[in-house]
């Protein structure tokens, strides 16, 4: 999963083939969701793709807001892994990022 918002759409034996609506759209973000083992799991990146292209075909302020909500949710992702890398890679090292001093 991860990079282009594909979800099987418009591939031979995807979800959806032809002309790609608003409802196939909203079923694909949903089928996302539904799939992920968590909301820290989900494929924000994928799920963003799909706002974009949904806002494309129904360009309303809900779908843009909830596009908006989805980039924050794909920011605040990528943040928390990289801060917990960042303190896992800290106690690895055995040094205390919080303190500055070794363990």
């Amino acid at each position: 999963m991860g990079g282009q918002p594909d979800a099987g759409l418009g591939r031979p034996g995807g979800l959806i083939r032809g002309r790609v609506g608003r409802y196939a759209l909203q079923a694909a973000i949903a089928s996302l969701h539904s799939e992920a083992d968590s909301y820290a799991a989900t494929d924000w990146r994928q799920v963003l793709g799909l706002y974009d292209e949904l806002l494309k075909v129904w360009p309303t302020p809900v779908v843009a807001a909830t596009a908006y909500r989805a980039a924050l949710d794909l920011t605040d992702n990528v943040a928390e892994r990289e801060f917990l890398a960042t303190r896992l890679a800290a106690v690895d090292s055995g040094v205390d990022s919080g303190s500055g001093r070794s363990s």
